[in-house]
């Protein structure tokens, strides 16, 4: 048996949830498919699918299989490639997934300056706050902000984020000063918040670790609520890569750095261990080279740091 033609046949019918799909994307006849995985379960001695007129489903063996299966097949494309293509072209397509925020703000400029350096390239793009299923949604990349869980996705961190308590200057000439986390009840609050009713700020403070508050503006979006703040209208509240650049540029004034709680990672995630294809590996480069060097993604690590 081919184990190479059968475990990329194994993979491909997994992908796509049905024995005939498959057969179409790979360009043989259905009995192909069908006669391969019954091999394949023959020369492993344990059924990988549960098929039925209606559905096809992995067994526990199936799902543990599969994971074996994209881990050998991403390595030996990588290693085909290393020895069979040296020349500097690249082509092919690369999957990834951001959060909303992020990925307009960082990703798209540099995604669009690698697809003009790398012509033969495509990038599907999903920006979205949903925690998309990297491996189970065949995701190339994904960029995660916040602690991370275990899993066995390689992981590579680019930056730091933390919340920022931020109002406009003109704001804050006619109001009482901010200079600890209760004085915020005497304020105007704009929330970036899907729930109804108060809201929970914590802070890295001994006595005042998180005040409740009733923003007096609720808005679902972050950039909505910064627009506010701009305006003058009142405090919110955002991770510092969304409003680094209007702090630099005096539009905002960063409250109580002092109190803000701790950083949070910013990381970049993919499922090919230590050799990504070259596809992939060349734009996971790109982004790490770029994105490492933005001091607005180092900004929240050194925020404490820069309080004098």
């Amino acid at each position: 048996m081919d184990m190479l033609h059968a475990m990329k046949l194994f993979q491909t019918v997994a992908d796509e949830k049905s024995f005939s799909a498959a057969a179409r994307k790979r360009g043989v006849a259905p009995s192909v498919v069908t006669r391969t995985i019954n091999g394949l379960e023959d020369h492993l001695g344990t059924m990988l699918m549960i098929r039925s007129t209606r559905q096809l489903r992995l067994t526990p063996a199936g799902e543990r299989y599969l994971e074996s299966c994209r881990h050998l097949l991403s390595e030996f494309e990588a290693v085909h490639e290393a020895f069979s293509d040296q020349s500097q072209t690249l082509s092919g397509k690369v999957r990834l997934t951001a959060p909303h925020a992020f990925g307009h703000a960082f990703i798209q400029p540099l995604i669009i300056d690698y697809l003009d350096a790398n012509p033969d390239m495509r990038v599907n793009a999903s920006y979205s706050d949903q925690l998309e299923d990297v491996v189970g949604d065949h995701f190339d990349i994904a960029v995660r902000i916040g602690e991370l869980q275990d899993s066995n996705l390689r992981a590579i961190r680019l930056g730091w984020a933390c919340r920022v308590v931020c109002a406009s200057p003109r704001y804050l000439c006619g109001n009482p000063a901010v200079t600890e986390p209760q004085h915020l009840r005497h304020h105007r609050i704009v929330a970036a918040t899907s729930k109804r009713g108060k809201v929970d700020w914590s802070f890295d403070h001994p006595t005042q670790d998180h005040v409740v508050l009733e923003p007096h503006l609720a808005v679902s979006d972050s950039a909505a609520a910064i627009d506010a703040a701009l305006a003058g209208w009142g405090i919110t509240r955002a991770h510092s890569y969304k409003v680094a650049g209007l702090i630099a540029d005096r539009k905002l004034v960063r409250l109580m750095p002092e109190f803000e709680p701790p950083s949070i990672p910013i990381h970049l995630l993919h499922p090919y261990g230590a050799r990504p294809p070259k596809r992939v590996r060349s734009f996971i480069d790109e982004l790490v080279s770029k994105l490492r060097s933005d001091p607005t993604l180092q900004y929240g690590k050194t925020m404490k740091e820069a309080v004098v």
